[in-house]
Order: C-alpha cells, then structure tokens, then sequence
C-alpha cells in the first residue's frame, strides 16, 4: 500500500512543477508545443520605426511548428529577431518561436515560409510568398537595429514612422531583399531589379511597357506584377 501511495503522488508532483503559462494553456485548451520558447523581447528603450513586420500588431494567423499546423491564432512577425510571437486570442500571453521551429505561418493575407526547412543555403528566418508559379518568389524583410551617427537629426529609415521623433538617434532600418526559387530547384537572390531583368532577358522591355517605375511603386505589387506577365507571355 506504501508504494502504491508514492507512486501515486508522482503525477501530482510533476503537476506541481508546471508554470502558470502551462496551467493557463491548458484550461484555454490550447496546446501549443513549448520547445525552447520565450516570453516577448520588451525593447525598454527609446527607437524610431518597428522591429515587427507592419506597426499593427498582432494578426490572425495558422502556423506550422514541427510539423503540425496550430490554426487562428494570433501571430506577429519580429523582423528584428526573425522570431515569430504566437499567442491566443483574448489572451495576454505569448510565446516567442525561433525560426528552426517553423515551417510556415499566415499572417493576415500573408504567407510567409521558412526557405531553410526546404534545404535551400539561406540566411535564418522567414521570407514573405509573393508569388507562386513555375517559379516562385520570396521578399525577405530584415529591420536591424542602427544608430544615426550623422549631423542630421532627421535620418530615412526605410518606412513611414508615424511616431518618429528627431531626437532618438537609435531606429529599426528597413532592408529588402528577394529570392527566387526557380524550376528546377534552385535559389538565388538580388536586391535590384536590375540582377533579375540580367536573369530573365526580355523582363526589362515587359517592364518598361507595362510597368510604373519601380522606385516609386510598391515593390512587392510590382514584381507580382511582372512574375505574372512573364509566365504568361512564355504560356506557363
């Protein structure tokens, strides 16, 4: 009876070692894989911009975490850290997933895949669906954090900023770079537009006809726009 007794009381035990993040997880019914995650970096200090992919916050969102998908939540895109905040609706609690957990996750409208898990050589992190064909395109939004050094106290960050003040010197830089996956299972990447028209003859003269100007036009619209007129002018 003594040893039943104990092995009775282990269960309990273990139940008294979970978190109160655990406890509150599991009367909303959730069950999100804890990993190695981490409560939300808090940047206790002043900056211009954001380290997240929009100003918005949180979206709704489905997510893949090794393997299984985890759907409506809501998720937010750290740039920064190339991290992705996870937590439930209606709740205050999140948890902080790195990359390497990730497959892929929905933001909104927006998809967004890890480029690593398909085996390509890539930097860690996500990269933005932008278009999908025979070959497919992927933004990749890195915002590190800088600090303006010149005279000037006004500096050009790379996006709008509401909130921006002159006086902060430290601010989240916006920095754009595209990868395209092509038909036979590779991957390069550029930042101008000039190295993809170099890769495909002919894009150039399909965007000067087509086109507004690239510098003045949203980037991601316009490379969806001429991904598309491409593969159907070669009937894809």
């Amino acid at each position: 009876m003594l040893l039943l007794a104990g092995m009775m009381a282990m269960p309990a035990a273990a139940q008294d070692s979970k978190t109160d993040y655990d406890r509150y997880m599991e009367k909303a019914g959730v069950n999100l894989p804890a990993l190695k995650t981490k409560r939300a970096l808090r940047y206790n200090f002043a900056f211009n911009g954001t380290p997240y992919y929009t100003p918005d916050g949180f979206k709704k969102g489905d997510v893949s975490i090794c393997g299984k998908v985890y759907r409506d939540f809501l998720v937010n895109y750290n740039c920064n850290l190339q991290v992705l905040e996870v937590r439930q609706e209606k709740s205050p609690l999140t948890r902080t997933y790195d990359a390497d957990d990730i497959e892929w996750f929905t933001m909104g409208e927006r998809t967004f895949v890890n480029l690593a898990k398909k085996g390509y050589s890539v930097p860690n992190g996500f990269f933005e669906v932008i278009y999908e064909g025979k070959e497919n395109l992927y933004r990749r939004i890195d915002k590190p954090l800088e600090v303006n050094t010149s005279t000037n106290f006004a500096v050009n960050i790379g996006y709008t900023d509401p909130g921006y003040r002159d006086n902060v010197v430290e601010y989240f830089n916006f920095k754009e770079s595209w990868y395209l996956e092509e038909e036979e299972g590779s991957v390069y990447s550029f930042r101008k537009n000039n190295i993809f028209f170099k890769k495909h003859p002919g894009s150039r003269r399909i965007a000067n006809r087509n086109l507004p100007v690239y510098s003045e036009s949203d980037h991601a619209v316009w490379f969806r726009s001429l991904m598309e007129m491409i593969e159907k002018q070669e009937g894809r």
